[in-house]
């Protein structure tokens, strides 16, 4: 979502950062990514492709954060799926996002880049990451309640 955001913010965040990497979960990329990065960026950037569960979740474990800065979601799960791993996410307020990320998300305006490049460095603060911490337990609590499975099937399955 909003690739050329992402890239944008990535490689302006190289001038605090030069040894990050972005990595990018799932397919579609490559058609793109070349006309979007530039060449002091492109080596940095990781198509990581389709990965099982582990790999992804073991991925999503070792970032600094997770950046999803999308419109408009119907449910978010890059967002549910960093915030079960322990990671920060950056995302967009459209749709469920706020829903799914709570207190625990980090919201931007997903064209503003330079809204994205702050938040990029927000993550990485010590002050956040104690704020972050607090707050997680309760929004993974939300994200894992069985309730809402219930009410998920019942939604779109039509069962009472």
């Amino acid at each position: 979502k909003r690739l050329d955001s992402v890239v944008q913010a990535f490689e302006l965040s190289l001038t605090n950062h030069p040894g990050s990497k972005l990595y990018l979960i799932g397919s579609g990329y490559e058609a793109v990514l070349d006309k979007l990065a530039s060449d002091k960026a492109r080596p940095l950037i990781v198509l990581a492709g389709v990965l099982s569960e582990e790999k992804r979740n073991a991925l999503i474990r070792r970032a600094d954060a997770v950046l999803f800065p999308s419109l408009y979601e119907g449910y978010g799960l890059p967002i549910a799926e960093g915030l079960l791993q322990g990671v920060p996410v950056i995302c967009g307020e459209g749709g469920s996002q706020r829903e799914i990320g709570g207190v625990s998300a980090v919201y931007v305006d997903p064209t503003d880049v330079s809204a994205i490049v702050g938040a990029m460095e927000k993550v990485r603060t010590n002050a956040f990451r104690k704020s972050f911490k607090e707050g997680l337990t309760e929004q993974v609590a939300f994200l894992t309640n069985p309730a809402l499975d219930d009410e998920l099937v019942r939604a779109v399955v039509g069962r009472s």
